[in-house]
């Protein structure tokens, strides 16, 4: 039988040549479709790896006849070359050990390490490499205060030519807590003291986020500014109140540290010291000047920060300076909500004895009885007679 050309219906231009086409007659237009999408994704795949596969396709979910098919074949002009996608480059030109991320880090006797996460998730971790430290730095690190006064001297030692994070030797000293160091290179370069890193970071900020009290007292008394913030907006007070270094805080206050600054989400020094339930820096603060009642981006106060981390001395103590105990957040929120939302039983008894209001709904319409309820602090929900017995808080009661 000579050969025949069939057109698919709905396919323009697209045509088959069969070398016998009675035998493809009981096939569905769909089915020779798919026969032909089929051959010449194989002829594409041989001619690609240099091998013609002259095996015949059978449609799919089709029973294979016992017949035997010949191969199917679309006019060269027909084939679709292969197309290479920018976007999603061959898995096989991605080195899976090319480094996406490092960081670096001390370990507790002092030693200087790197972390490197890699492409395929793996994690390395390994020495500091010293090639390529500049002297300085090295005796920084080493704590060699004799090189140190001897290479700040020469003129090839620059004091303020930054590392790849934008680092000095002052940051370096500062850091590793090498006190002397940062004594010897202020007196050579004493116009550096608010020097930042590539992160807003100060040596001053340094010494405080590593508890070297001694460093931090050298660098006030030399004019480092105690308000210079990182690119979290993080002061060294709210560091110093976060490590619950009291010294610190009673040190950079006593140099003119502003104590209602607040970091980029709005949280102030108070908001730290409190989440810590460290009564004694919250003391030191709220006599510093330090507002009770300032709320963060998200309207939480101190006192909310309190009732919803279970910090009663804090509570307490925010209550005695004068906190407002029915303060609401952004979404409505009330201290003794979140207390009943976060299962803090003695909160929630002590926020009632203080009359808290157990009416106020959030912006859900929930009132602290209902989500006490819904998180299933049944022993929230027997307290219904302090609820009720708060004013008009039988419309409170009769929710339930």
């Amino acid at each position: 039988m000579a050969a025949a050309r069939v057109s698919m219906p709905g396919i323009t231009g697209t045509s088959m040549e069969f070398a016998d086409y009675s035998l493809y007659s009981n096939l569905s237009d769909d089915e020779l479709l798919q026969l032909a999408i089929q051959r010449s994704l194989t002829d594409t795949h041989s001619s690609v790896s240099g091998t013609e596969n002259t095996e015949p396709i059978v449609a799919l979910n089709r029973p294979a006849s016992s017949r035997p098919v010949p191969p199917l074949r679309l006019p060269q002009q027909h084939q679709p070359a292969p197309t290479a996608c920018p976007a999603n480059p061959p898995r096989e030109l991605i080195n899976p050990e090319a480094v996406i991320s490092e960081s670096h880090f001390i370990t507790g006797n002092g030693k200087r390490m790197m972390a490197y996460r890699r492409y395929d998730g793996s994690m390395q971790v390994t020495p500091e490499p010293e090639e390529g430290i500049e002297p300085i730095v090295k005796a920084i690190w080493d704590g060699d205060v004799g090189t140190v006064r001897l290479l700040v001297k020469k003129p090839e030692c620059s004091l303020l030519t930054p590392n790849k994070y934008g680092w000095i030797p002052l940051h370096e000293a500062a850091y590793y807590g090498q006190d002397q160091c940062i004594k010897i290179l202020l007196r050579a370069q004493p116009g550096m003291i608010n020097r930042r890193t590539l992160k807003e970071q100060t040596a001053l900020m340094f010494a405080v986020a590593r508890n070297h009290c001694e460093c931090a007292e050298i660098l006030l008394e030399n004019g480092a500014d105690p308000d210079i913030a990182n690119n979290d907006k993080e002061t060294p007070l709210y560091r110093a109140c976060e490590k619950e270094n009291t010294a610190m805080v009673v040190m950079l206050l006593n140099y003119g540290a502003s104590v209602n600054k607040s970091c980029i989400q709005g949280w102030t020094a108070l908001h730290e010291a409190v989440c810590r339930n460290n009564l004694e820096i919250c003391e030191i603060l709220v006599k510093a000047g330090a507002k009770v009642g300032t709320p963060n981006m998200y309207g939480i106060t101190p006192i909310f920060v309190a009732a919803q981390s279970g910090k009663v001395d804090a509570l307490r103590f925010l209550l005695k300076n004068g906190a407002d105990l029915n303060s609401q957040a952004a979404d409505g929120a009330t201290a003794l909500y979140e207390a009943c939302k976060n299962g803090h039983e003695d909160i929630v008894e002590f926020l009632l004895s203080q009359n808290a209001d157990a009416n106020k709904p959030g912006k859900t319409g929930l009132l602290p009885i209902h989500i006490a309820a819904q998180r299933g602090n049944d022993g929230y929900v027997e307290l219904n007679d302090p609820f009720v017995n708060k004013g008009d808080t039988g419309d409170f009661g009769r929710n339930l």
